[in-house]
């Protein structure tokens, strides 16, 4: 079975047509009829029928099977290609959340200049995006947020190493008639209306399952994709916010409410590199330098 004819196969799935697909690929239309006849043969099955009334046509139960397989084998062959081509360059996608790069990336960076063309930053939505870019092989490296310790078996692919378990916080801005008191209750937060990432973001499902579990009310939340619009809300007292201690700075005017005693949950932020690149040099020195930043600048967060 030819990679060619699964990708031939994949677009014949998509315009359902003979004539459409030849065209796309530039091939004549018996070329991709031989294509599905060799594949029928070798499965054993039929994989298109054709509609009455007209050439569109459909895939047959096995064929959808075939199409879920097909998708994944053409995924993995250029996952395959990408860590190869990856390991012989020596080079590195490293992905990282917006809110983990703000405060990681300019710590590290500087002493890794000498190495920028080898590496590349890759910036897309919050962890459970570059999660799934570090899985499919599209990236090598990470930094990602969890809202729980992870088992080393959940990622058999991936090295794992814990770096910083930071505690969340509520925050309000610094004008807020909350960050006056003392003390802040449950009763008072009930009041308020509260701001949160979106749903790619770790702390939107942490935020509504702690509020969930405290009765707090999910009806007034303000949601939105970027971290710095968030902060300015909660400065302009749109409402209150759970945020990581690390991702906020002194000079941003917002404030953290001393609760009383109302448990917070906490952020484990992972090192995570595809195992097949852990060997690499450049990947080690890498690897070595944002352990040895997290260790001087968050000691008293820093687990490895």
């Amino acid at each position: 079975m030819r990679t060619q004819d699964l990708e031939y196969f994949i677009h014949l799935t998509k315009t359902q047509s003979f004539t459409a697909t030849a065209e796309a690929l530039g091939i004549s239309q018996p070329a991709v009829s031989l294509m599905i006849k060799r594949l029928e043969d070798e499965l054993d099955t039929t994989l298109f029928i054709r509609k009455r009334g007209n050439n569109i046509l459909k895939l047959t139960g096995t064929g959808k099977i075939f199409q879920k397989q097909a998708e994944k084998i053409l995924q993995l062959v250029e996952s395959t290609k990408k860590e190869i081509n990856d390991k012989e360059n020596n080079s590195i996608q490293l992905g990282v959340p917006p809110i983990i790069g703000a405060t990681l990336l300019p710590l590290f960076l500087p002493n890794l200049i000498k190495f920028s063309e080898k590496i590349q930053i890759i910036e897309k939505g919050g962890s459970k995006a570059i999660l799934n870019l570090l899985r499919k092989g599209e990236i090598n490296t990470a930094l990602v947020g969890f809202s729980q310790p992870i088992e080393e078996e959940a990622y058999p692919d991936i090295t794992t190493t814990l770096l910083i378990k930071d505690q969340f916080q509520i925050w309000v801005g610094e004008n807020h008639p909350l960050a006056k008191k003392t003390t802040v209750s449950l009763k008072d937060l009930r009041e308020q209306s509260f701001v949160t990432l979106g749903e790619n973001y770790v702390q939107h499902q942490v935020f509504l399952n702690w509020a969930n579990t405290h009765n707090i009310d999910q009806t007034n939340i303000f949601s939105t994709n970027e971290v710095a619009t968030a902060k300015s809300f909660v400065k302009a007292n749109v409402g209150a916010t759970m945020l990581i201690e690390m991702a906020t700075n002194t000079n941003e005017g917002l404030v953290k409410l001393n609760l009383e005693n109302i448990s917070l949950p906490y952020f484990y932020i992972y090192l995570m590199v595809r195992t097949s690149s852990k060997e690499d040099s450049l990947q080690n020195i890498v690897s070595n330098e944002i352990k040895e930043v997290t260790r001087k600048h968050f000691s008293h967060k820093s687990f490895h």
